[in-house]
């Protein structure tokens, strides 16, 4: 008896620990980079990023309330391969499948893209990358309670209503000239 249960304890600890190994994770980069030399981190609660000023339409409201923080992390370029490593570090993780790829988009002077974690009825996070030549890159991640993918085109659709609080975004401003 005692033979059975040290092999099904051994069993169940096997598979609790291949369970927990699911590799590297976006929050887990952000944490080792980000007091790292060339690295810039911010973890910034909605409240404190968007202006009360705004008179929003009541379903952007609730979109951008579904919001609760935004975490950024950007490397700012001093070494071409030093920046050229991290960044395909970046893309690694994200090639993950807990990560949905909706948007991809490549010209000369930048690379980007959108991916979703969650499912069709919910979404955890909102992941945006941006790569520049001369600059460096960025990863944002807009985490949320009750997002949707409704929600998220609510939200991408009124950028350009919204009042950002630009203090909170100062230190990122060269990656979105």
């Amino acid at each position: 008896m005692i033979r059975y249960s040290s092999i099904l304890t051994t069993l169940l600890l096997t598979v609790l620990f291949m369970g927990c190994q699911q590799g590297p994770s976006l929050q887990s980069y952000f944490v080792q980079h980000q007091e790292s030399p060339g690295f810039i981190q911010a973890d910034i609660p909605m409240s404190a990023l968007l202006s009360n000023e705004l008179n929003l339409a009541p379903d952007i409201k609730e979109a951008w309330s579904s919001v609760r923080r935004l975490n950024m992390l950007a490397f700012k370029k001093n070494d071409d391969e030093i920046s050229d490593q991290e960044y395909l570090a970046v893309q690694s993780i994200l090639k993950n499948e807990k990560y949905e790829e909706l948007l991809r988009m490549n010209s000369k002077a930048f690379k980007t893209s959108f991916y979703t974690v969650g499912n069709d009825t919910e979404i955890e996070e909102i992941v945006f990358t941006i790569s520049q030549g001369e600059v460096g890159f960025l990863v944002a991640r807009l985490l949320g309670d009750n997002m949707t993918f409704k929600k998220a085109a609510v939200i991408a659709n009124s950028l350009d209503q919204m009042k950002f609080n630009e203090s909170a975004l100062e230190q990122f401003s060269p990656f979105f000239k």
